[in-house]
């Protein structure tokens, strides 16, 4: 590890999540490097007010916070820290959003985005920031602050003197490999090998607009589409900054990336269907349960019930694009420690494991499962 690899390692790193940016699969490869203690996630369960109100001490601890965040975290955590974000092509994460938006009910702008004709009045709605130069109002540090239509010059230029000032790296969605193989050299941390999360499917095309459709997210990312170039900027210097070697190292990392998650390839064509089906993102058949015919040795199933969910865990860390089949998994999970924590009421209740045991149907799951 070279020495300025080793002083940004000692730094907490503070990951301004920009949405729709590929941002979860950058703090799934990131978390992956700290322990699950040392990594906090500022979201709706663990709002802002949350983190700064914790203990100076526990917030100290901290190795990475993320999140739909805005610049400024660094004056809450006592010790050195370093930023990085993902910027996206403007016009193409307006897209991403509206339709990530009108399939997610719990999503902040999914009652406009239903009610809306078309991305235009999305866009011009003005119910909410996302949809005006969010990237300029999240790295300038004013977030919300600024009301709907009022970016300006000066939040660009304070966004990028952020960038400039704080941030150790400034990568793309669009050169996402260069930016999160740059980032793991700059850590000095091995080989980032991922698959990508929260992939929207069923878009429509950027040609399938019409030109008022188009104006009007124009219209409302102006400063975006200034801040991204810049970025593009920042992230070409990096590349230029690591030498004669990086497209080799860069086609070397993604050909071992590529053996390891080949389905990175296709991911966007796939419908909801296939991914369900497709044999490559089988789970196992250890998940293959009906937890309600369990009975009788309550170690045995209780053992089984936490094998399973540690085997989750594990899944959720790898491979994002499982999400819905490990929505089911999990739904099925809980519902099995439900029915063991009513299990064991009724034990305790007759303290009688023969009479459970003596059951029919017991013997006969008994022999079929052990």
């Amino acid at each position: 590890m070279s020495d300025s690899a080793s002083s940004l390692n000692s730094k907490t790193i503070i990951f301004v999540h920009i949405p729709k940016t590929a941002g979860q699969t950058v703090a799934h490869i990131i978390s992956g490097y700290y322990q699950p203690h040392e990594v906090f996630h500022i979201n709706d369960r663990h709002p802002f007010e949350e983190f700064i109100n914790l203990p100076t001490e526990t917030r100290e601890s901290f190795r990475f916070v993320y999140g739909h965040i805005k610049f400024g975290l660094h004056r809450y955590l006592p010790q050195p820290t370093t930023y990085i974000t993902l910027l996206r092509n403007p016009i193409k994460r307006v897209v991403s959003q509206y339709h990530f938006a009108l399939q997610s009910p719990d999503h902040p702008t999914y009652p406009v985005a239903k009610s809306a004709k078309n991305i235009r009045d999305y866009v011009a709605s003005g119910v909410h920031s996302l949809t005006d130069n969010v990237q300029t109002r999240r790295l300038s540090g004013m977030g919300s602050k600024i009301p709907f239509g009022k970016c300006s010059q000066d939040h660009l230029e304070m966004a990028k003197e952020n960038l400039d000032a704080f941030f150790s790296l400034v990568g793309t969605t669009e050169k996402f490999d260069p930016s999160i193989f740059l980032l793991s050299k700059e850590m000095g941390w091995d080989a980032p090998y991922y698959q990508r999360a929260n992939v929207t499917r069923s878009r429509r095309k950027h040609s399938d607009f019409s030109e008022k459709e188009l104006a009007a997210i124009h219209k409302h990312s102006h400063f975006d589409l200034e801040l991204y170039s810049y970025a593009q900027t920042l992230l070409e210097k990096k590349i230029r900054a690591y030498g004669s070697a990086f497209e080799q190292d860069l086609k070397n990392f993604q050909s071992v990336n590529a053996e390891k998650y080949p389905t990175t390839r296709y991911k966007e064509a796939m419908t909801d269907e296939e991914l369900l089906n497709d044999e490559r993102f089988s789970i196992g058949d250890d998940l293959d349960l009906n937890v309600q015919d369990f009975g009788g040795d309550i170690v045995a199933l209780q053992s089984k019930l936490s094998e399973i969910h540690q085997h989750l865990i594990q899944e959720k860390r790898k491979n994002k694009l499982l999400s819905l089949q490990r929505d089911w998994a999990f739904k099925s999970l809980k519902k099995g420690m439900h029915q063991l924590s009513n299990l064991r009421r009724e034990m305790e209740k007759k303290d009688d494991l023969l009479e459970l045991a003596a059951r029919p149907w017991w013997q006969k799951l008994k022999d079929r499962v052990w």
